[in-house]
């Protein structure tokens, strides 16, 4: 097979992204990469990906050249690969822990964020892990699309996370209290909270996000919680085991907060 010498030039896009090949039965990956760089393939069928879920398709022609294969979010240009990007912002609201965009603005941070990134990722619908994705901590946090005109939507298995408007997202919050029953030390809701603190309080949660981790200040325990698309708990108790106990936290959406 001839190696056809290739090369991306993201433009304005700063995160990390990586080449697949979709080929039945085979799997490679190069990266992840970051602004310009050269690569070699064989004619097929390959896709552009930002992270797990997040992935635009192209080709490669017999004569080395790029095929975008209807991608919006991609265009080529002889052997070359350049992105169409949009500017993004995530406003968290009232939520004031940490986040960040996998792959795209891997800072895990606080507050009000814009960055460039490609347009066309978009879930067909049918699994929860397409589409950039929002993380809270490991594990958990939420995806959203960006369409061909650089608008961005949320699937029926994120509605609820967040509002939308053009190209602008805003996470929807809940007061939720965490009552300790029986546990008397230090706790915290990872990624959330940044540091462990004592007894009952109302923690600033986003709706719709499975698998919140309440740690407790014995490193190795700790347990998991999910919200659904209006804001309830799954669970209104978590028990987490450790040490030959049982500790219990109980959990309670306070209405207007």
């Amino acid at each position: 097979m001839t190696l056809f010498q290739l090369r991306a030039e993201p433009g304005d896009y700063v995160g990390q992204y990586f080449i697949g090949e979709r080929q039945t039965g085979k799997t490679m990956h190069l990266g992840p990469l970051q602004g310009n760089g050269s690569f070699f393939l064989t004619a097929g069928n390959y896709f552009l990906f930002f992270s797990h879920g997040a992935s635009i398709y192209f080709g490669v022609t017999g004569q080395g050249m790029i095929d975008p294969q209807g991608s919006c979010g991609l265009i080529g240009d002889g052997p070359v690969i350049r992105l169409r990007t949009n500017e993004v912002t995530i406003d968290p609201g009232a939520y004031n822990g940490a986040f960040s965009i996998v792959g795209v603005d891997d800072i895990s941070a606080p507050g009000t964020r814009s960055f460039r990134a490609a347009v066309g990722v978009v879930g067909t619908g049918n699994h929860p892990d397409e589409g950039y994705s929002i993380r809270i901590a490991h594990g958990n946090g939420f995806r959203f699309d960006l369409d061909c005109g650089g608008t961005l939507g949320l699937s029926d298995f994120h509605v609820g996370a967040a509002t939308t408007v053009g190209s602008r997202l805003t996470f929807c919050t809940v007061g939720i209290e965490i009552t300790p029953l029986n546990y008397h030390r230090a706790w915290g809701v990872t990624g959330v909270e940044r540091t462990l603190a004592n007894g009952a309080r109302v923690v600033r949660l986003i709706r719709h996000v499975e698998n919140y981790i309440l740690q407790l200040d014995r490193t190795t325990l700790n347990g998991r919680f999910s919200l659904t698309k209006t804001g309830e708990p799954e669970r209104e108790l978590i028990e987490i085991v450790g040490e030959g106990e049982l500790f219990r936290f109980q959990l309670r959406l306070v209405p207007g907060i």
